[in-house]
């Protein structure tokens, strides 16, 4: 079996045991989305039944999931309802919606409007208690800069009053200033394994708001920055 990416987020909760100052972690481990092929026999079943939803399916295995399409294009809020639907099997089960590369990867000097289509495409699960983060992920080329730590300010500013983690790929965000800043934001961070290339992010366990975040990428170091690999490759 191949998974791609595996996630898992902590939040904390009251305790089992009660009290006012007690509070306990739960903790959900989830995947980055379901449409694998590779996972027919394995993680479902093959042939596939009549009537059968890989989300659902995957509802009643894992407490979240992270789904990729929103940062390659804003899905229509009927699509997003349906995923509330889907997984209602699963009251806990929780959503991470990745925000648009288009405020993390090609950043455009006026992005409004794509914000606020973004914001209407998660309402469903915002209004059904079901979104757990919204995951700012942003490239390896993305330095701690003056410049870049403004326009961070900026976006959290901009999206402020969702559960925002933010990603750093780049070992120069790995420092206590952004762990402030983060903090003043009431904005997660997120934690990742991935291959020790140069300056990469090394692991870590920061948290600095009510949800932890964890994104195991993998080591596979030959493919991680090679020209050409496909995502199944980089991920194996």
């Amino acid at each position: 079996m191949s998974i791609l990416e595996s996630v898992a987020t902590i939040e904390r909760a009251p305790s089992a045991q009660g009290g006012a100052r007690r509070t306990g972690a739960l903790i959900r481990v989830g995947t980055a989305g379901w449409h694998y092929d590779d996972w027919n026999g394995v993680v479902y079943p093959r042939p596939r039944p009549r009537g059968f939803d890989a989300l659902t399916a995957l509802a009643l295995i894992f407490g979240a999931i992270e789904v990729n399409v929103t940062f390659y294009r804003t899905p229509d809020p009927s699509m997003v309802a349906s995923w509330v639907e889907r997984t209602a099997a699963n009251e806990r089960f929780r959503f991470t919606v990745k925000l648009p590369r288009s405020f993390t990867h090609e950043p455009a000097p006026d992005n409004e409007h794509e914000e606020q289509l973004f914001r209407d495409s998660i309402a469903p699960l915002m209004d059904a208690k079901r979104l757990g983060a919204v995951l700012i992920q942003f490239p390896q080329s993305f330095h701690r800069t003056p410049e870049a730590e403004a326009y961070l300010e900026d976006l959290l500013t901009r999206f402020r009053g969702l559960p925002l983690v933010v990603e750093f790929r780049h070992a120069g965000w790995g420092q206590e200033e952004t762990l402030a800043l983060l903090r003043g934001r009431g904005a997660g961070f997120c934690n990742i394994d991935q291959p020790r290339l140069g300056s990469t992010l090394r692991p870590t366990a920061f948290m600095t708001s009510s949800v932890g975040y964890v994104r195991l990428h993998g080591r596979n170091a030959a493919e991680w920055f090679r020209e050409g690999r496909t995502r199944p490759r980089r991920y194996d």
